[in-house]
């Protein structure tokens, strides 16, 4: 052992003793880096069926890679660790200041790999746009947007959206997909004071009794993230009907577990059980909150 330690020693102290040495020996390492980083990633093609999975663990390698890149290039070009420390403590200064925005954007990165607030295939809404984690970068995370500021509905847009890292230290991140495959959602009716609103509720529940495919589904989907544990507070998960008396009527809340990808499908598919079962019932009126228009002359008026 001590032989082998004065021949380490010996190696590091004498074999890099020109520039010429250096150069090639950083070459040769990172195309051996390369080499060992395209056999993983070949690996893990054939042995992974999953694509978002198989992307998750190619950034990773990605990542690896240039770590061990610039370990090796400070093995060699850097007389231990010492005169490293030494050098960093020098440039960090001066860095801190004139490259503020890309070492927060870095931190950033480095807080996501490691606390994991979302993950490569998490649905995610961050300084108000929604979409899916598609790449995170050293200096930014990128998401396919659905919905948010430019569309009302939580469908795929076609814009990707490109989001600096250091927005998670700013911003608040609210994941849809992180703990459970599935999120509650609410649809709401309002109705005059004299209608039969048991009538409407007894249709809402009809609607998802027959259709159990619409909040079943999604609670049975298994999600890749649910090894992020928390401890969750209990609610129920059966849909329901909450009513609540109004200044303008009577507004009927119906609550239901639905899968975040397929809010608008689902919501569609009951308004267009729940529209030709209103028109068909006299006694069901629906209520609409009055505007009031101001003219150019002052002169307004009150339209329901």
């Amino acid at each position: 052992m001590e032989k082998i330690r004065l021949f380490l020693s010996d190696f590091w102290k004498h074999s890099y003793s020109s520039s010429t040495e250096k150069i090639l020996a950083t070459i040769l390492g990172i195309i051996l880096l390369f080499i060992v980083r395209s056999i993983i990633i070949k690996v893990s093609r054939k042995s992974i069926q999953k694509d978002v999975i198989f992307i998750r663990w190619k950034k990773g390698t990605n990542t690896g890679f240039y770590i061990f890149s610039l370990i090796l290039c400070g093995f060699i070009w850097i007389q231990g660790f010492n005169s490293f420390a030494t050098l960093v403590g020098l440039v960090s200064a001066g860095m801190a200041i004139a490259f503020k925005e890309p070492l927060l954007n870095i931190g950033g990165w480095a807080y996501i790999l490691a606390r994991r607030p979302f993950i490569i295939g998490d649905r995610i809404e961050i300084d108000g746009i929604i979409g899916e984690v598609l790449d995170i970068r050293l200096f930014m995370f990128s998401l396919q947007e659905a919905g948010g500021l430019r569309a009302g509905a939580e469908q795929i847009t076609g814009r990707i959206v490109h989001v600096p890292n250091a927005k998670v230290f700013t911003l608040s991140v609210s994941n849809f997909t992180e703990t459970t495959p599935y999120i509650f959602h609410e649809i709401t009716i309002l109705l005059s004071l004299g209608s039969k609103w048991e009538l409407v509720e007894a249709k809402l529940l009809e609607i998802m009794e027959k259709h159990p495919e619409y909040w079943k589904a999604p609670q049975k989907l298994k999600s890749d993230n649910n090894f992020r544990e928390y401890y969750l507070f209990g609610t129920t998960e059966e849909p329901i009907v909450f009513a609540r008396l109004c200044e303008d009527g009577i507004e009927l809340c119906l609550r239901f577990t639905a899968e975040p990808r397929k809010l608008r499908k689902t919501e569609d598919a009951i308004w267009r059980q729940l529209i030709p079962f209103v028109q068909q019932h006299k006694e069901v009126q629906l209520a609409y909150r009055p505007r009031r228009i101001i003219s150019e002359n002052n002169q307004g008026g009150v339209i329901g």
